[in-house]
């Protein structure tokens, strides 16, 4: 079974995954990025050999995009990256939240893959969603998660996705405090 490890790449702006095949041997790294952005926050799910890597990609001016990769063997090669949200810059990330990345596991076809984020909302920090069903090729317009649009800043999201299939996201939410003050 292989072993994934993260490290900074020697490169700038760039990720690299680090696959192991054989317990305590690396095998060479592969670089995921975006050319000239800031590539961080790393998230990774697989299903079989089906691998997604989510990451979150900042521009010079700050502005930052959810972008993934996806590979189909284990790890060795991934596709190009794809920008996940559909509203240019308007992903929220940093190393303590970053974008999380989960897959639906299909048995005659590629696993659906579902990327959740944080962005700025009118009411606090809001999360958004966003899933593929091509295999990470294309992704539906961003939907708010349903309970994060109240008053109040929320993060530190998790996803998992249960054996029915069905997707699940928790995250800190501070809407009381917000009552509290208002």
């Amino acid at each position: 079974m292989p072993s994934f490890g993260w490290s900074r790449s020697i490169w700038p702006a760039a990720l690299c995954l680090w696959l192991s095949t054989i317990p305590g041997h690396a095998a060479a790294p592969t670089t995921l990025g975006v050319p000239g952005r800031t590539n961080a926050t790393p998230s990774i799910a697989a299903d079989a050999a089906f691998v997604a890597v989510a990451w979150g990609g900042a521009e010079p001016d700050g502005t930052t995009d959810v972008f993934l990769a996806i590979s189909r063997d284990a790890g060795r090669t991934f596709g190009a990256p794809r920008r996940v949200n559909d509203t240019i810059g308007d992903a929220r990330l940093n190393g303590e939240q970053p974008p999380q990345v989960a897959l639906v596991h299909r048995a005659s076809a590629d696993p659906i893959v579902v990327v959740v984020w944080t962005t700025k909302g009118k009411n606090g920090t809001t999360l958004r969603q966003s899933r593929s069903d091509d295999g990470g090729q294309t992704f539906s317009a961003a939907a708010t998660v349903p309970g994060t649009d109240a008053p109040g800043n929320r993060g530190w999201e998790a996803i998992a996705v249960g054996p029915d299939g069905r997707v699940d996201v928790i995250w800190l939410d501070h809407r009381e405090l917000a009552s509290e003050t208002a």
